[in-house]
């Protein structure tokens, strides 16, 4: 039984999180000149919008002219996301062992809301929060009003409803055109499953380590005994949603590959090489996963059953007059790129807030 290596890729995405404009600047430099030469393409994703910063602008105008697309997304649909979003619980344990209670850490894995204010719910009473919040959800036009030296009658607009399954393809044909980029289509084609099927549909129930070691075989069942956590016999397996670079991707020993996309299980090359010389610890490992996926699939299908329909968003916004006005000229001064630039046709997609608009006459 062998492990493939993982081969490199040929462009890298470049995004960095901080609030302020000198550790952004620094870690957008630091990291294009680490990257230059290692791969074909690269470029930076501006999604953390510095605002309360007095170096703030000159950031934005050290950014030299290049070519840039831009997403957009139906307003109504961005705020479903913002109360919908499941993110992992931070009480919940991410390294485990053998002797933890499975049941307990993947029922509480998921949380919503925002900041430390987390629920076991989406919680409607947050869409103000999310609507004033402009330059975190809706910042697409401050961030192209602060980039002064881009070019903005030449930026490629895209609605991210064109991005969703094999729409994909389409767009990276369009990107590969305008940007002057290589796209094999070869790898394309190989890739194809992986690019139009959702790889974050379990993000908030994976991103797990487990620690296996003989001693921990015969220990009581959730006795939570940390011993073997980092210790240095210990065999460490990852299930997350992709393979990371150095990594051994051993998902097929387990489930058959169309079982549980979305899921990946990983582990180095160095933990693989000792796994597969221990057959109990392959079958004791075999039993836990087999546990701990389906515990997975099943609260999965719990937390998409929590998930707050459009509709439901569209009457709250009615019923809070407040809250709806500035929806309202928040979303006029989001759609000022797509007005200037002849984009009428991608406001045109956005048929849940078009139905906002129609009920709110």
């Amino acid at each position: 039984m062998g492990c493939p290596k993982s081969g490199g890729g040929g462009a890298e995405i470049i995004s960095s999180q901080s609030g302020q404009a000198f550790e952004q600047y620094s870690y957008l430099y630091q990291t294009i000149l680490k990257y230059n030469n290692k791969y074909k393409f690269t470029y930076i994703s501006l999604n953390n919008f510095v605002v309360n910063d007095e170096n703030a602008d000159k950031l934005y105008a050290l950014m030299p002219y290049k070519d840039a697309f831009c997403l957009f997304r139906d307003p109504i649909s961005l705020l479903s996301s913002c109360i919908n979003i499941q993110l992992n619980n931070p009480n919940i344990p991410r390294d485990i062992n053998l002797t933890y209670n499975i049941d307990e850490i993947i029922k509480n894995a998921v949380a919503y809301g925002c900041g430390y204010n987390f629920n076991k719910f989406p919680n409607l009473d947050l869409i103000p929060f999310y609507v004033a919040f402009r330059y975190m959800h809706f910042n697409t036009t401050n961030f192209l009003e602060k980039l002064i030296n881009l070019d903005m009658s030449n930026m490629l607009f895209i609605d991210t409803s064109e991005i969703v399954g094999e729409g994909i393809i389409e767009v990276l044909k369009r990107l590969s055109s305008k940007f002057n980029f290589p796209l094999d289509s070869q790898a394309l084609e190989l890739n194809k499953d992986r690019l139009t099927n959702q790889k974050t549909k379990y993000l908030s129930l994976i991103g797990f380590n487990l620690h296996i070691n003989d001693i921990d075989i015969h220990k009581k069942i959730n006795c939570m005994d940390n011993e073997t956590i980092n210790h240095k016999d210990s065999i460490i397996i990852s299930i997350q949603n992709d393979l990371h670079q150095k990594e051994c991707n051993i998902t097929e020993m387990f489930f058959k590959k169309e079982t549980i996309k979305g899921i990946t299980i990983s582990t180095t090359y160095e933990h693989y090489k000792k796994f597969i010389q221990n057959q109990q610890i392959i079958k004791v490992a075999h039993g836990f996963l087999h546990k701990f996926i389906n515990l997975i699939l099943e609260q999965q299908k719990i937390e998409d059953s929590k998930k707050v329909d459009l509709d439901t968003i569209i009457d709250y916004l009615l019923e809070n007059k407040t809250t709806l006005e500035y929806f309202l000229s928040t979303i006029e001064h989001y759609k000022k790129p797509l007005l200037k630039n002849n984009r009428k046709d991608i406001i045109e997609k956005w048929k849940h807030y078009a139905k906002l608009l129609e009920k709110a006459k």
